[in-house]
This record gives structure tokens, C-alpha cells and sequence, in this order.
């Protein structure tokens, strides 16, 4: 069965504060050009364990460096996917911000909620508000899928929220 969830950053997880009016520009189209040659710099309300996953505003969410020497399952889970993984440094700590750049079109067939020929496991809906960010589970290998690897391994910071299921 396939579904596809809303991934939300988790309103008690800890909060990477980007410097600057970055976070309100994680919609999709590259921002790596406002600081192509260093890391963003940022603050950190609180560093946890390698396994959580930090809130940006209200829509994006990061993880630490520290989660690729534990995981690497989960590092290619996500690069697998037409994304930037935006650099911040943030209280003497190395983060992360996950933003897809994958934008799926609507779909002709009226039972899906998007095109989904050529979806990845981590992606943006055009019909819907740009902040949003989705995942999909049903792919042929479930150890490619985001959520599955979050749950596998334990992480937490996001909320899952299904929007559609193929039954």
C-alpha cells in the first residue's frame, strides 16, 4: 500500500534559529546562493542526541553531522532525493537543514493527490503551499524510505501526518 505523509517538524523538538530571513525562504528554490561559500551560521536552543531532528521555523527541519557517523542509512535515504542539505553552523555544532527542491505536478488521474510517476521519498506538492514537505512509503525497497528509516532507527523531532493512501 502506498502513502504519502505531511512532515512536520515536532512543536517540542529543539529549534535551529537560522541568521537572517533564510528559514522563510525553504520553499523550494534553491537559497545556497545566499551563502555559497560558508556555512550559514545560526543558534541552537538546545543539542540532543545524533537521532533528533531539529525544528526550523515552523515547516523545515534539520539534523546534526553527528547522525551521518551513526547513520549512514539515513544520510542516503535522503541525498537520494533532489534536495540541498544546507550547512549551519550553530553553537559550535554542525547541522544540517533538509530542503527538497522536488516539486511533484497534479496529477490527471483524480484519486491521487499528485503525479507520482517519478516520486522520490521526500518532496514538495505544486496544489499545496510550497513550505510543505512530504514523504512516501510504498517503494519497492522500504529501507529507501524516509520514514521507515526514521522509525528504524529511532530518530525523532517530526510528526508524521498521512494525507493520502492508495487502498
Amino acid at each position: 500500500m502506498a502513502t504519502i505523509y505531511k512532515v512536520l517538524p515536532d512543536p517540542l523538538a529543539p529549534e535551529l534559529i537560522l541568521d537572517g530571513s533564510v528559514a522563510e525562504q525553504l520553499l523550494g528554490e534553491s537559497v545556497i546562493h545566499l551563502s555559497p561559500d560558508k556555512s550559514f551560521q545560526g543558534k541552537v536552543s538546545e543539542v540532543k542526541e545524533w537521532k533528533q531532528f531539529y525544528r526550523v521555523g515552523s515547516n523545515a527541519f534539520a539534523i546534526s553531522e553527528q547522525a551521518w557517523v551513526h547513520c549512514m542509512e539515513m544520510y542516503y535515504v535522503i541525498t537520494e532525493n533532489d534536495l540541498e542539505l544546507l550547512s549551519v553552523q550553530a553553537g559550535g555544532n554542525a547541522f544540517r537543514v533538509i530542503h527538497p527542491r522536488d516539486v511533484l505536478p497534479p496529477s490527471d488521474d483524480p484519486s491521487k493527490i499528485c503525479d507520482m510517476r517519478y516520486i522520490g521519498c521526500l518532496f514538495r506538492i505544486e496544489s499545496r503551499p510550497h513550505q510543505d514537505i512530504y514523504c512516501y512509503e510504498g517503494m519497492a525497497v522500504p529501507d529507501n524510505e524516509f520514514k521507515h528509516c526514521y522509525d528504524k532507527h529511532g530518530f525523532t523531532g517530526l510528526l508524521f501526518e498521512e494525507v493520502w493512501t492508495d487502498d
